[in-house]
């Protein structure tokens, strides 16, 4: 894995008509396009105009709002190339740095180390959690300590640490005055190298998960031509071969519905498919999560996947709804490394719920 200069992603999320419906793709990284001048990653979100339903629009366009981040104390070498940081053993702290403006400044951050979910404490206070959230005043820019002990990584190892914040973290459809997300759990990833010289220390700091995935499979099959031809439509224009080289794509389903936003829950288990292809020899680690905390299937809470050509790989589980609430914000996140463009690959969110009678 090579890293260059630290942070060269530029991320923008621009709005349209099909996302606010409800009816966006479900592969969310078509947006995301390398820079080599920005050290810091940033996002911008436009919309009609500001409103509590992210999806309401117009024909005129305005901005919803947008933020920035970057690691802190990043250091360079003659070649201009970063500096990783280093772990010497027991809790790590690394400086992390976030500017947001307009409905941005509700933020949560995920943690990654090797793809990995990380438990982490903000500012050396409080519980260890896998995300944590910031609320800031317009055009205001806070800086905050992320602490952990690293889940992962031997004596010689480099890892990728990545910081993924999510869009309006704590925003869910209450399924009676609102239905979609709309904008709303776009994510925007930082990336930086750690060196380990020594191994990972054991930690009693991970917090407790909850069980609900059941039957948890990978697979990898030959791609067919209703799912080349799904895929070259979303992308208007050019070969498969094209897509497949220049990106990874992420689709996912729940009970075989491609673009819910919201599924009302009638039985004992909701189907979760998960499909993956594109940059050949791309690994990527898949977890995920019921608002916003990481679940698991009783022992794994990670699974990985090697994309090869020609194929698709494919992760399924059933949920075990008994283990939800009323309302339940679910995701899927995929990390692969960084040789593929794309640090971090989200899913759209689904609430889960019941329906009143």
């Amino acid at each position: 894995m090579q890293y260059n200069r630290i942070i060269r992603m530029l991320l923008t999320l621009i709005l349209t008509a099909s996302v606010l419906t409800g009816c966006g793709s479900s592969i969310p990284h078509d947006s995301t396009t390398d820079s080599t001048e920005s050290e810091e990653s940033s996002a911008s979100i436009s919309a009609s105009e500001e409103t509590e339903n992210p999806f309401e629009t117009g024909e005129n366009s305005e901005s919803l709002g947008g933020s920035s981040q970057e690691f802190l104390n990043v250091e360079l070498n003659e070649a201009d190339e970063t500096i990783p940081f280093t772990y010497s053993g027991g809790k790590m702290e690394v400086e992390f740095q976030y500017s947001g403006y307009g409905t941005a400044r509700n933020t949560g951050f995920l943690v990654f180390l090797d793809g990995i979910p990380q438990p982490w404490q903000m500012n050396g206070e409080g519980e260890f959690s896998y995300m944590h959230y910031v609320e800031l005043e317009d055009n205001e820019t806070c800086s905050f300590t992320i602490t952990f002990t690293p889940v992962t990584g031997q004596e010689g190892d480099t890892l990728a640490l990545n910081v993924c914040s999510v869009y309006y973290a704590q925003y869910q459809p209450d399924m009676s005055t609102t239905y979609y997300f709309g904008n709303y759990h776009k994510v925007l990833s930082s990336v930086m190298p750690v060196s380990f010289l020594a191994d990972a220390s054991e930690s009693e700091d991970d917090p407790s998960m909850t069980d609900m995935l059941e039957n948890v499979a990978v697979t990898s099959n030959q791609m067919t031509s209703d799912f080349s031809d799904s895929l070259l439509e979303m992308y208007e224009g050019g070969s498969i071969d094209e897509l497949l080289e220049e990106n990874v794509y992420l689709l996912d389903a729940y009970n075989d519905l491609l673009y819910q936003e919201s599924y009302n829950i009638e039985d004992e288990t909701v189907h979760l498919k998960v499909q993956l292809c594109g940059i050949v020899g791309t690994t990527l680690r898949i977890s995920m999560y019921a608002n916003h905390e990481l679940v698991s299937d009783g022992q794994d809470t990670t699974w990985t996947v090697t994309l090869e050509k020609g194929e698709v790989s494919t992760l399924e589980a059933d949920i075990d709804v008994n283990q939800l609430g009323d309302l339940t914000t679910f995701y899927v996140v995929a990390c692969c490394d960084s040789d593929a463009g794309n640090d971090v690959l989200k899913g759209h969110s689904v609430v889960l719920y019941r329906q009143e009678d």
